[in-house]
């Protein structure tokens, strides 16, 4: 058999340890997700979850909206998407945005468009959760309970609720049952805040829920489908690069030796 011009032997080694370096991390990758999810039962960490923020936006577990936010005294309300949030904890899911939130007696209004919750706010305190029950929702009006579509929401120091629609305002009765139309005289309205940075992270964290299990992602990696839908392309890709590299191997180390005669 002939020998192998030097030069292109030459490339061929040059091509055989690029493919062979590429094919490297491959086959790590492989291996150790390969370990880890024929093993799982035996490593606890493995049952644990992924918050790690930029994977999270990559599988699209993100607030696609802005987040709002509304102050009351001690407490805060927030909208993100379709869900309330008071005091950084999940409250309820909502059709429409939240326009505010005011102080009545004891309890907060926590008012959308077209719905008006009242709420025990419970503890704001994390360490106090335990001992004292989170918000919870006592009462809550629709459309057909309201004066119309709301656009603001606000209290008086002595625990007056009064509400705008448009450029109308009306104040609730003691029971919060019955709306009178009126002139509104020192009430506060509810105005929107930024939300401080601790309170968005909580917000966060909340909205995605418990993460991404562990092992999915490790099972995602080994497969490709954590590239998405080019995730089968650059296995396939990574088989490739496993063929030239054997075919690059062979041509390289044993073809165009001569055997020495005796």
């Amino acid at each position: 058999m002939p020998r192998l011009n030097p030069k292109l032997r030459r490339s061929l080694i040059a091509t055989h340890r690029f493919f062979g370096q590429l094919a490297a991390l491959v086959v790590v990758l492989l291996a150790l997700t390969g370990l880890a999810l024929n093993h799982d039962e035996a490593f606890d960490f493995l049952k644990g979850s992924v918050h790690w923020e930029p994977l999270l936006d990559w599988y699209g577990i993100a607030p696609k909206g802005e987040l709002v936010h509304f102050s009351a005294g001690e407490h805060s309300a927030a909208g993100l998407e379709r869900g309330l949030y008071l005091d950084g904890r999940y409250l309820t899911d909502t059709e429409s945005e939240l326009i505010g939130v005011a102080t009545v007696q004891q309890f907060l209004a926590v008012a959308t468009a077209d719905r008006l919750f009242l709420v025990d706010p419970g503890s704001v305190d994390p360490e106090d959760s335990q001992d004292v029950p989170g918000a919870q929702i006592v009462d809550q009006m629709d459309s057909a309970s309201l004066p119309g579509t709301l656009t603001r929401v606000g209290s008086r120091r002595d625990g007056q609720l009064w509400v705008a629609v448009q450029d109308e305002f009306f104040r609730a009765d003691a029971d919060l049952l019955n709306w009178e139309r009126s002139v509104p005289d020192e009430v506060g309205w509810s105005e929107a805040s930024s939300a401080p940075e601790a309170l968005t992270t909580e917000i966060l964290r909340e909205y995605r829920g418990n993460g991404l299990p562990l092992i999915r992602v490790l099972a995602d990696l080994h497969s490709g489908r954590i590239f998405g839908r080019h995730g089968t392309w650059l296995m396939d890709g990574s088989a490739v690069i496993l063929l030239l590299l054997v075919v690059t191997g062979i041509l390289g180390s044993g073809l165009g030796r001569r055997k020495k005669l005796d």
